[in-house]
């Protein structure tokens, strides 16, 4: 059902390339901060699973 639309994503992308590169160039040249942004996030997600799963504890009670 998506195969058209991701088709014609794709032609976009390959005839946009030059621009959508010179645009994204600046998040590339940062280097340490990409690597650092997503351990920071998995470490958040981390934390916000490890508290949903106290919440759901205390509302349903501990699983069996």
């Amino acid at each position: 059902a998506f195969g058209p639309y991701l088709c014609l994503a794709a032609v976009l992308f390959i005839v946009g390339w030059i621009p959508i590169w010179e645009r994204t160039e600046g998040v590339f040249s940062i280097g340490w901060l990409v690597p650092a942004l997503v351990a920071a996030c998995l470490g958040l997600m981390t934390g916000l699973l490890m508290m949903w799963r106290i919440v759901e504890d205390l509302i349903h009670g501990p699983e069996k």
